[in-house]
C-alpha cells in the first residue's frame, strides 16, 4: 500500500491525463462544506475519470435512509446521481443507510450477483463484513428500484459544479429538516428561485435604498461604500473557492489570502490620504467603473483560463494573492474617500465617521452571507459577477448623474 498524504483535488489536478487506477473509491463526508464539495463536482469526477484504465470503476457514496426517501435527500441524492451521469456512461446506486454509487466510463453495469459471488467464493476471499448473503441482497433489493426512479423522476434537483456548489446547499437544507422543518422548506424554496426573479427582487431592493441615501446629505457616498463593501467580499469569496478549485485546497493558505487583501486595504487607504484634497464624486464613480471591470474578468478566470491553470500550482499562488491584494486596494481607497466626502458633506463632523463603518459591515455581511449561502451554490459564479459588474456600473452611473446634476 501507497500512502500519498496529499489534498485530493491537488491530487487529481496533478496527474490528470494518464490512466494508472483500476478503481477509483471517494471515502468521504457528505458534501457538508464546498472544501469537501470539490470532490463530489462534475468537474472532479471528470478528472478521475482520465485516470482510470479501460474498464475502471469509480465508487463514492452518502449518508442516506432506506425507510424513508424525504424530498430533501432525494435532492442530494438526485443531484449526485446526475453530476455522475453527465461524467459516466454507467452509474448504478446500492442504496441502504450509505448509499454507494458506482460508475463506470465504457461498459454498462450489471445488477446480476451471481459472477460477483461466483468469484467471491472461488477466490475464497476472508471478510468480517461482506458475505454472500449481503452481496445478493444489496444487488436484488427493490429499493434499487425505487430510488432510481425517484432520481430520474425528480425534476428539482441539478448537477453539481465547481462554479455551482448546489450540493452544498441541497445537504443544508436536508440536515436543517432534521431540526427545523418548516425552515428547510423555506430554504428548499429559495434553492428553487430562478435567477431572473433573484435578479429583479435584488434590483428593486437596490433602487428603492439608492434613491433613499441620495435624499440624505453624503447618501450617495454612503450608497457607494454599501455596494463596494458587498463587492469586496462577493470577490473575495469568489477567490477563496477559486483557490481551491485550481490549486487544490486552502489551509494556511487561506491565512496568506487574507493577508494580501488585508495589506492591499492599507495600501488603498494610505494611497487615498495622499491624494485627499483631490477626491471628489467623480473619483467614486471611476473605482466602481474599476470595480466592475474587475468582476468582469473574473469571468473568463474562471472560464477560459482554468484549464491552462490547474497544472501550475506556482502561477495559481501568485495570481489569486495578487488579485486578493488588488481588490484590497480598490475598497481600502474607497472607504477612506468615502469618509472624506461624507464628513465634507457635513461640516467635518467627526461623531459621524461611525455611519460609514455601519454602511462598510452592513456591505460586507450581506455580501458574505447572501454570496456563500444562498446566491453561490443556488445560481453559481458567473451570474453572481455578471451581477456584480452591471451593479458597479449602474452605481458608477448614479455617481456620474448626481455629480452633473450637482
Amino acid at each position: 500500500m501507497h500512502l500519498i498524504a496529499q489534498d485530493g483535488r491537488f491530487f487529481l489536478n496533478h496527474l490528470a491525463g494518464s490512466p494508472t487506477y483500476d478503481v477509483m473509491i471517494f471515502n468521504l463526508p457528505n458534501p457538508s462544506t464546498i472544501l469537501i464539495n470539490r470532490l463530489y463536482t462534475e468537474e472532479a469526477f471528470r478528472l478521475a475519470r482520465t485516470l482510470l484504465k479501460p474498464g475502471g470503476l469509480l465508487s463514492t457514496h452518502l449518508a442516506f435512509s432506506p425507510d424513508y426517501l424525504s424530498p430533501e435527500l432525494e435532492n442530494l441524492g438526485a443531484s449526485l446521481y446526475r453530476t455522475l451521469t453527465a461524467v459516466f456512461d454507467s452509474v448504478i446506486v446500492l442504496p441502504e443507510y450509505t448509499a454507494f454509487y458506482i460508475a463506470s466510463a465504457d461498459r454498462p453495469l450489471e445488477l446480476d450477483p451471481k459472477p460477483l459471488i461466483s468469484r467471491f467464493v472461488e477466490r475464497a476471499i476472508a471478510t468480517s463484513y461482506i458475505s454472500v448473503p449481503y452481496l445478493e441482497y444489496r444487488l436484488t433489493t427493490d429499493r434499487i428500484e425505487q430510488v432510481l426512479t425517484a432520481f430520474k423522476a425528480n425534476r428539482t434537483a441539478v448537477a453539481n459544479r465547481d462554479t455551482r456548489p448546489i450540493a452544498c446547499y441541497y445537504n443544508l437544507v436536508h440536515w436543517i429538516s432534521s431540526l427545523h422543518p418548516r425552515a428547510a422548506q423555506a430554504m428548499a424554496v429559495a434553492g428553487r428561485a430562478k435567477p431572473r426573479h433573484i435578479a429583479a427582487a435584488l434590483s428593486a431592493f437596490f433602487a428603492i435604498m439608492l434613491l433613499r441615501l441620495r435624499r440624505a446629505p453624503g447618501g450617495a457616498s454612503l450608497w457607494a461604500m454599501a455596494v463596494a463593501s458587498f463587492t469586496l467580499m462577493a470577490c473575495e469569496v469568489a477567490i477563496i473557492l477559486g483557490f481551491q478549485i485550481f490549486y487544490g485546497y486552502l489551509y494556511y493558505r487561506i491565512s496568506l489570502i487574507i493577508a494580501c487583501l488585508m495589506l492591499g486595504m492599507a495600501a488603498g487607504s494610505w494611497a487615498a490620504v495622499q491624494v485627499q484634497p483631490g477626491i471628489r464624486s467623480s473619483t467614486l464613480m471611476k473605482l466602481h467603473a474599476e470595480l466592475a471591470l474587475y468582476a468582469a474578468l473574473l469571468i473568463p478566470l474562471f472560464g477560459v483560463l482554468a484549464p491552462a491553470m490547474q497544472r501550475n500550482a506556482l502561477v495559481v499562488q501568485v495570481l489569486f494573492l495578487a488579485m486578493a491584494a488588488l481588490l484590497g486596494g480598490f475598497v481600502g481607497f474607497e472607504y477612506a474617500a468615502v469618509t472624506t466626502l461624507y464628513l465634507a458633506a457635513h461640516h467635518d463632523d467627526h461623531r459621524r465617521t461611525g455611519w460609514v463603518y455601519a454602511v462598510d459591515i452592513i456591505g460586507s455581511c450581506a455580501g458574505s452571507l447572501l454570496i456563500s449561502m444562498w446566491l453561490l451554490p443556488v445560481v453559481g459564479l458567473p451570474p453572481i459577477l455578471t451581477a456584480l459588474c452591471a451593479l458597479n456600473i449602474l452605481t458608477a452611473a448614479a455617481l456620474w448623474a448626481g455629480n452633473s446634476g450637482h
